[in-house]
């Protein structure tokens, strides 16, 4: 079977959710698992802001990936690039609502 590669990320959060998808479909179906192979494959597909991030996250050390798992990985890229104002922005729709 022929997968297309993954989507690209470069930080902006309103894809964030879309790159994570498409990774996870990508990894579970090439059987790379949950731990170093899944990390430096979705790694690879880091650019600009997404990049900087990584290379400052883990130091340049490549022995990170000895220590961290895809969840960690998802959940540190979830806290650096997530709206963070998306609840407060939903309260405030909502008190606006007639």
């Amino acid at each position: 079977m022929k997968v297309e590669k993954p989507l690209i990320f470069t930080g902006k959060h309103t894809e964030l959710n879309n790159f994570l998808f498409v990774m996870q479909q990508y990894i579970d179906t090439v059987a790379l698992g949950t731990g170093s192979s899944a990390c430096r494959f979705l790694t690879l597909y880091l650019r600009d802001d997404a990049l900087t991030w990584w290379r400052s996250y883990s130091n340049d050390d490549l022995t990170i990936f000895d220590h961290i798992t895809l969840d960690v990985l998802v959940d540190e890229l979830r806290n650096q690039f997530s709206d963070i104002d998306r609840e407060m922005k939903t309260r405030d729709k909502l008190l606006q609502l007639k």
